[in-house]
């Protein structure tokens, strides 16, 4: 009898000779111990080294380093392939990145911070047009999303202007912010000569320069003219106001500017029977008119091209719609030109109530011009209604009124819808596209709730929030939000 030993196996192997049966079942017997002292081995080395690493290096709250968590390998993740239909599924786990963290923290979707900038966009060439169109029912902050949008852009360098305040609601904010409120008013204290002459840029040559200030005045007394009569200038009348603006501008002594009433009296001195409506109409708004004492004389306190932001208060003329209306077109024939100046840089111009601008021919077209060009001048327009049923007070259907209207709706590229009845369905699906999805989804959207249609992006809900106590003091009067 011996003994052989294998691997810390004995083996008891006899003189007799073994058949075949045992042989094989030695053998079996044989590889299944070896087998199981080589896992045991394995297990204690690796429990070994683990418990020595943890208690030597790693403390219980592990290590704030790369690579260092509680694990001594990288983390691998095998590739994995899955078709569309499962991971469908999936959606529940994904986060809303909005626009890539850039711009304005506006609020949340999807329970993940969404933030917005209109001139980033039009830069990646993600919108064609930077405008915002704002469309929801009463009392569901509205007002507060556009103003928080001003203020929040204060941080970027973004100016903003308010040319038609009808309420007055912006004028705490711009007083908090150091802006100006121009306050229109029959016997103010505050006056705009929208003939006046706009600051002159340095790199605009004297010769250059006249024409231009020529060009601002036909328009502003083109737009003026036309909210006067209620109609737009005829080809008569257009010409006659250039040769009165140029005869006025003559006999105006130097480093003065040309006041209305000038021109009126140019007009006169032309005893044209055809211009006795226009004549009429102007005088509204001279000594003696009663419209008096607001544009009749040199601006007082105007802002200059650094304002952080400004404001055309119109509450003064709150209830007398027709009067209004008037006296907004001779507040933007001054905007005009002072928001024209290179020096202002990237601004805001939000159109609050813009249903009151629509149905005024002279101002909606000087919108949708303003509209075109808004890349020239570094502008984004936001336009804040209720509906687009707000166009049909422009004039009749197929009028030239109610077809700029539409069109000035259209021209925005960026509509934020909140909720909206499905009455307004039909026209939302047809003057702007908006498919049934979107909007199944704004007919039960809270107060304070919007969807964002953003170029060819896909449609984001978003909830706009407060971030400070000034903000929500500024923004309370939209009751709705203050739950």
């Amino acid at each position: 009898m011996s003994w052989e030993a294998v691997r810390g196996v004995s083996t008891l192997v006899t003189a007799d000779a073994e058949d075949r049966r045992a042989r094989r079942r030695r053998l079996r017997l044989e590889a299944k111990a070896l087998e199981q002292l080589a896992v045991d081995h394995e297990e204690a080395k690796t429990k070994t080294a683990s418990s020595a690493w943890k208690n030597s290096t790693v403390p219980a709250a592990g290590r704030a380093e790369p690579w260092s968590g509680r694990s001594r390998r990288r983390l691998s993740i095998r590739h994995h392939t899955e078709t569309s239909h499962s991971l469908g599924t999936a959606n529940l786990f994904l986060g809303d990145t909005g626009t890539a963290g850039r711009g304005m923290l506006v609020g949340k979707s999807g329970g993940a911070a969404w933030s917005f900038d209109p001139w980033d966009l039009a830069s990646q060439r993600v919108v064609s047009n930077s405008s915002v169109l704002v469309l929801g029912e009463q009392n569901h902050a509205k007002s507060a999303l556009v103003q928080s949008l001003a203020l929040r852009g204060q941080v970027f360098g973004y100016k903003s202007f308010i040319p038609s305040d009808s309420r007055g609601e912006w004028t705490p904010m711009v007083q908090a912010l150091g802006g100006k409120v121009l306050r229109l008013e029959p016997g103010g204290r505050q006056r705009l000569n929208f003939l006046a002459a706009p600051h002159k840029p340095a790199s605009v040559s004297a010769e250059d320069w006249f024409p231009r200030i020529r060009a601002e005045r036909i328009k502003a007394l083109g737009m003026v003219a036309g909210a006067m009569i209620g109609r737009l200038a005829n080809s008569t009348e257009k010409t006659s106001l250039t040769s009165a603006l140029d005869m006025e501008v003559s006999v105006t002594a130097e480093g003065e500017e040309p006041l209305i009433q000038g021109v009126v009296a140019r007009l006169i001195d032309l005893k044209d029977p055809a211009l006795k409506e226009l004549i009429d109409g102007l005088r509204r708004v001279c000594p003696g008119g009663d419209l008096a004492g607001m544009f009749d004389g040199p601006s007082t306190d105007v802002p200059d091209a650094a304002t952080p932001i400004m404001s055309i208060d119109l509450s003064a003329f709150l209830g007398d719609d027709a009067t209004m209306e008037i006296v907004m077109a001779c507040g933007l024939a001054w905007f005009s030109s002072w928001a024209s100046d290179p020096d202002v840089g990237k601004h805001w111009t939000f159109w609050e109530e813009a249903w009151r601008p629509l149905r005024c021919l002279a101002i909606v077209e000087f919108m949708e011009k303003r509209l075109r060009l808004a890349k020239i001048y570094g502008e984004v327009n936001v336009i804040i209604s209720h509906h687009l049923g707000d166009g049909d007070v422009a004039g009749d259907e197929g009028s030239k009124l109610r077809g700029l209207a539409t069109k000035v709706f259209q021209l925005c590229g960026i509509r934020v819808l909140y909720k909206q009845k499905p009455d307004q369905h039909v026209r939302l699906a047809q003057d702007l596209k908006i498919s049934q999805t979107v909007l199944n989804r704004i007919q039960n959207h809270p107060p304070g709730v919007g969807t964002w249609l953003i170029g060819g992006l896909q449609p984001r809900t978003v909830r706009h929030e407060y971030w400070t106590r000034e903000e929500h003091r500024f923004f309370k009067k939209d009751a709705a939000m203050t739950g």
